[in-house]
Order: C-alpha cells, then sequence, then structure tokens
C-alpha cells in the first residue's frame, strides 16, 4: 500500500465520516483504520483451570507449559512478529531461543492454532483474535486472554484508487464502512473489532479502548523483521 502511495494510484480525500476515525489510523487523507487485529494466546478451558492460567506474556515460558504451546508461525506474517518484538522490548528475551526451549509447536494461522487448542493438541495458543469470535459464540472450551502488559494489533485500512473507473463509487463504500453501520456490519460479519470510538464493543471480544493496545507498526522494523524470521528459522531449523 505505500509503494501504491509512492505511485500515486491512492487518491487523496477527505470522507465524512473519518473524523469518527482515531487520528493515528489517518495516514494523510489516503488510508483509514476501519478495524484492527490483535495478537493474544488463549487456553484450553478444560485442560487448564482459571486459577492455573497464564495471564501474562511471561507466564508463557513456566516450566509446566512446555511442550503445551502452540503457535502461528512468526516467519508467516506480519503480526505474529510485531507481537514477539514487543515481547523482547517487555521481557529482553530471545523469543525464538525461549519458545524453542518450550517446544513450541507450529500451527498453520490463527485459525491453526485456535483449532489445536479446542482438540487439546496443546494448552495453549499464541494467535490473531481474528478467528475467535465466532469459537466463543459457538461455546468453544477456549479463553482468551489480552496482557496488560501489551497487545499488539494490526490495522486494516481502507483506500480508493486514483485511476479506478468509478473512484466516486468507491468512496462511498470507503465512508460507509467508517460509518457507524459500516464498522457495526464489518465488526459483526469479520469478527474484528472496528475502530470508531462510538462503536459498542464487540459482542466476545474486548475494544481497543478497553486494552493495552500497541500499534505494531510503531514497534517493528524492517531490519527487526528479517532479524526475527532469521532468529526463528535457524532456532527452529527452518530452511
Amino acid at each position: 500500500m505505500l509503494n501504491w502511495r509512492q505511485n500515486n494510484w491512492i487518491a487523496k480525500w477527505q470522507p465524512p465520516e473519518g473524523d469518527a476515525i482515531p487520528a493515528h489510523m489517518w495516514y494523510d487523507d489516503q488510508f483509514w483504520g476501519v478495524q484492527v487485529i490483535r495478537h493474544i494466546f488463549v487456553y484450553n478451558s478444560r485442560l487448564v483451570p482459571r486459577a492455573e492460567a497464564p495471564f501474562e506474556w511471561a507466564d508463557l515460558f513456566e516450566a509446566k507449559w512446555k511442550g503445551k504451546i502452540g503457535l502461528d508461525e512468526p516467519w508467516r506474517s506480519i503480526g505474529p512478529l510485531q507481537c514477539m518484538k514487543m515481547l523482547e522490548n517487555n521481557l529482553h528475551i530471545d523469543t525464538a531461543v525461549k519458545f524453542k526451549a518450550q517446544d513450541a509447536r507450529f500451527f498453520s494461522g490463527a485459525a491453526g492454532v485456535l483449532q489445536a487448542v479446542i482438540r487439546g493438541d496443546v494448552a495453549i495458543g499464541q494467535m490473531a483474535d481474528l478467528a475467535l469470535s465466532q469459537a466463543l459464540a459457538d461455546g468453544a472450551p477456549v479463553r482468551a486472554v489480552y496482557p496488560i502488559s501489551g497487545v499488539t494489533y494490526v490495522t486494516n485500512a481502507v483506500c480508493v484508487s486514483q485511476d479506478a473507473p468509478h473512484p466516486n463509487a468507491a468512496r462511498v463504500l470507503a465512508n460507509w464502512l467508517m460509518s457507524l453501520a459500516g464498522q457495526t456490519a464489518l465488526q459483526k460479519f469479520s469478527g474484528s473489532p472496528g475502530v470508531r470510538a462510538d462503536l459498542p464493543p464487540h459482542d466476545f471480544l474486548p475494544a481497543n479502548r478497553d486494552i493495552n493496545a500497541i500499534d505494531g507498526r510503531k514497534i517493528l522494523s524492517r531490519a527487526d523483521a528479517d532479524r526475527l524470521v532469521a532468529d526463528w528459522r535457524r532456532a527452529f531449523g527452518v530452511t
């Protein structure tokens, strides 16, 4: 998307509903955040009693969880990398080495991690909360943890092409996605919270304003991402 902007493919405009989007989710009158995906961890409530459950990131490295943690591969997408960078910053650890010592197992994407936790293949899963709401609505034996120390998020943004055949139609749709009605629909049917301050919370997930939400873009540089990918591939012997 940044390349599109540099190539002047993205229109500059001011949507009527744009003022309702938090200012830090505006990008040069070209992109507007419309929803967030947070990286958290979950646990199987049948395998882990609430009184014994982990509630902070540091808890995941306790000896009792060895061999019982599932992860989305950090080299698969940017969200897991942002989460691992936050853990490095907060806990002053080498995340790849620490999770390797815990015999962490990999599953494909947030859905794969969540399914593994529900099946009981692992007791705990670190994942994006995108796939979580439907499982909670269905009564799956899973509880989500949004640690007080911090939760990184990825912002999904909308933009309008500069040279599209019908740019005004695109503006109408983009503006609706920023409206209260659009945000409500997006939150209901996508499973991830919207970003408007006046948007009621998701039925099963907390709003960004109710957690210690950390914008992952601000803590992870391209150099950080490249280093983390190399670290994790080396630690787990992945080529």
